[in-house]
């Protein structure tokens, strides 16, 4: 299913592209809708293009930082072993409280 954009939807001026005004007061109304859509349409350029600015900046700085991060690891796996599991005798260890408690008495 496509999802239904404000591209997608009939516009006053696509329905009355067929008609031709027979007052000047019809004319005239039409001309205000039509006014109304040029300026619903340039908003919605302007907030796409936005929208599309932040989004390539976004992956601009993605793709700089996995750059780093992948010059990082591969330079820190060249000078050290990576360890797997932990050693025989080791104590686990209790994991730590996400919050503390206080006791309070009355």
């Amino acid at each position: 299913m496509q999802i239904r954009g404000l591209s997608n939807i009939a516009t006053h001026g696509a329905i009355a592209n067929s008609s031709v005004p027979g007052t000047r007061v019809r004319a005239a109304f039409e001309l205000g809708l039509l006014e109304q859509e040029k300026s619903k349409l340039q908003r919605e350029i302007s907030a796409w293009l936005a929208n599309r600015e932040r989004a390539e900046q976004r992956l601009r700085m993605i793709r700089e930082r996995t750059g780093v991060l992948r010059k990082f690891l591969d330079a820190d796996a060249a000078s050290e072993p990576v360890l797997s599991g932990s050693p025989a005798g080791a104590k686990k260890r209790r994991p730590k409280p996400r919050c503390h408690t206080v006791t309070l008495q009355y």
